[in-house]
């Protein structure tokens, strides 16, 4: 496996989630090292475009080197239940997290990332995911804007 590591990354799937502890990427989705390239905050935020180019935020920095180097096919931002930086930012540092629930979070962080301009040039699947941390399930955002268990053929 590092062997073929060694020589360099291609994960076809950028992953945003909170920086939360409990949240365990590779774990969650199966994934080998390698497959995905994460990208981790307080609160899974996706800063707006402007503000994050004015910024030169972290976010806006990985988030434009993976769209623009390497061969992502799907983002997909992750959240959880029972995130403590949307239900309890006291530090005004989140302002770009949506007000409500993680759920609620999860789908403005989509719509931040629809304004990059890497994101509309690669124009890449885009998911919604979140994590009940109590139940250990994973609901998928679906058509609707609900989060259902996800269904299989």
């Amino acid at each position: 496996m590092f062997e073929k590591l060694s020589h360099g990354q291609h994960p076809e799937i950028l992953l945003i989630t909170c920086a939360d502890s409990r949240v365990a990427p590779n774990l969650l989705l199966d994934a080998k090292a390698g497959e995905i390239f994460i990208i981790r905050n307080p609160g899974n935020i996706v800063m707006p475009y402007d503000e994050a180019q004015e910024a030169y935020g972290s976010e806006f920095i990985m988030i434009s080197f993976a769209l623009e180097n390497l061969p992502i096919k799907e983002v997909v931002v992750l959240g959880h239940e029972d995130c403590s930086g949307i239900a309890g930012d006291k530090t005004g540092h989140l302002k770009w997290r949506a007000e409500g629930s993680s759920q609620d979070n999860i789908k403005k962080q989509i719509e931040h990332l629809h304004t990059y301009p890497a994101f509309k040039k690669k124009n890449p699947a885009v998911y919604g995911l979140y994590f009940e941390i109590s139940s250990g399930e994973l609901l998928v955002l679906d058509d609707t804007g609900s989060f259902s268990k996800p269904k299989f053929d």
